[in-house]
């Protein structure tokens, strides 16, 4: 066979190789492409289970037990002076109140707790009932801890959102924040601030007991101005989201209420 005959045939071939070198990268490519997702699926997925066993969740049913830990106390507060011989400057005495049903209560008592609580509405009180009860932050967190905290709190979130309706939630909610001045609950707080029961809460009053923050540092006895940007913030909820039409939202605005010390 002549040189020239050699090489055109060798000329015809190449494009053939090349195709069947494309032919199987693209395949290759493809069953990488196809495997990949089912391998990190699978990492995540055994990833969770190893987190699970040795980090397990608290169970949400704890909750159901906030009615007996939220007995109201006897026995007072005491604060000392310091010093190497202390002396008894003051005895707080915590407001006798007792766990008080959601429909017990004025609707406005549920639906102004739910507005004070965030954006994300339901949401939000789950995560408050999580953080409070079920996984409080600790100080002592690394990077680890802290990203493993707030996964945890996600997966209890949505198992209670899941698990228990809103009215459950919100009995929870309401019965067990801190609204400041020793008072936990919405019983304690409408005894602390209003020198009533909870049962007989108005409109304008549920709403300024929910805008109080709960901050240990908050007074509002000496800044009760300083409640009203955030009673106005839950109106504007209320409104926005149909729970009140803005004639009796003007009106509850517009009334007066006053902090019994």
């Amino acid at each position: 066979m002549s040189r020239s005959i050699q090489l055109i045939r060798r000329r015809r071939m190449r494009p053939q190789a090349r195709k069947r070198g494309t032919t199987t990268a693209v395949f290759f490519l493809l069953i990488l492409l196809l495997f990949t997702p089912v391998f990190l699926l699978g990492s995540a997925a055994l990833t969770a289970v190893f987190l699970s066993t040795l980090f397990p969740l608290p169970n949400v049913a704890q909750l159901e037990t906030l009615p007996q830990q939220m007995q109201p106390s006897a026995t007072p507060s005491e604060i000392y002076s310091s010093g190497t011989r202390p002396q008894l400057l003051d005895q707080i005495i915590p407001p006798v109140a007792p766990w008080q049903p959601l429909a017990q209560l004025p609707p406005a008592v549920g639906e102004a707790a739910l507005a004070a609580a965030g954006d994300n509405g339901l949401a939000d009180v789950a995560m408050a009932l999580v953080q409070q009860h079920l996984l409080p932050a600790n100080p002592n967190d690394n990077f680890f801890t802290t990203w493993l905290r707030q996964r945890q709190t996600r997966q209890l979130q949505q198992q209670l959102l899941t698990r228990y309706s809103r009215e459950q939630l919100l009995e929870w909610y309401v019965n067990s924040r801190y609204y400041g001045q020793l008072a936990f609950g919405i019983e304690a707080a409408a005894q602390s601030y209003l020198g009533k029961t909870a049962v007989f809460l108005t409109l304008p009053e549920a709403v300024t007991l929910a805008a109080l923050p709960g901050d240990p540092t908050f007074d509002a006895f000496a800044t009760p101005a300083q409640l009203q940007p955030r009673r106005e913030a839950i109106f504007n909820a209320l409104v926005t989201s149909g729970k009140l039409d803005p004639t009796t939202a003007q009106l509850a605005r517009d009334t007066p209420v006053l902090l019994q010390p």
